[in-house]
């Protein structure tokens, strides 16, 4: 019986920092890689689409690995302050 209020608890608790850095790296991603691989070659990836596509490929892929670092950083605050409080 207490696992169920433990799975109770854990529904009602306010999505956490390194959650939204983590969805959002996800996110972007997933957005890089359809930008890198589709996009771009359903233009002609010599063309000015093609490059444009590509560019935002990239941007979006290094976004995700700045919100990877962010949710890295947020998981260890969290880790700490969780330590702190026991």
């Amino acid at each position: 019986m207490p696992s169920s209020n433990l799975s109770s608890s854990k529904k009602n608790m306010p999505m956490q920092k390194s959650d939204r850095y983590c969805g959002a790296a996800l996110i972007l991603l997933t957005l890089g890689i359809f930008f890198l691989s589709v996009m771009v070659f359903s233009f002609n990836p010599q063309s000015p689409l093609g490059i444009l596509s590509a560019c935002i490929g990239v941007l979006l892929t290094l976004g995700s690995i700045l919100c990877f670092v962010l949710y890295n950083r947020a998981l260890k605050q969290e880790a700490q302050q969780e330590k702190s409080n026991t």
